[in-house]
């Protein structure tokens, strides 16, 4: 339901549910979709509003996943920190290949 995939199979169904989602809703969705599917938050991030940016971040810093704490800085308007956390991660995953590579 709070994927969207509901909607695709049930338009109605979907869309009445979907309004009646509360934020919390959201961020419990989010909050397991980071313990079990990070790869997936920053999708989710960009293609929703309805969630607490500032908890979000939070949650995204615990589990560790980059692309959705610099989207959501860049979004909460400090961009710089974002540019700084993606440049952080681009050097880190740069040394490990470096790593990976030299064996």
């Amino acid at each position: 339901i709070i994927s969207g995939d509901l909607a695709k199979l049930d338009v109605v169904a979907g869309s009445v549910l979907s309004a009646n989602l509360s934020m919390d809703h959201h961020q419990a969705y989010l909050g397991l979709m980071a313990q079990f599917h990070p790869e997936m938050v920053y999708d989710y991030l960009s293609k929703h509003d309805n969630y607490r940016p500032e908890e979000c971040l939070k949650l995204c810093r615990q589990h560790d996943i980059a692309d959705a704490s610099a989207y959501l800085l860049e979004r909460m308007g400090n961009v710089s920190s974002a540019l700084q956390l993606i440049l952080q991660t681009l050097e880190s995953r740069m040394m490990g290949l470096k790593r990976t590579v030299r064996g």
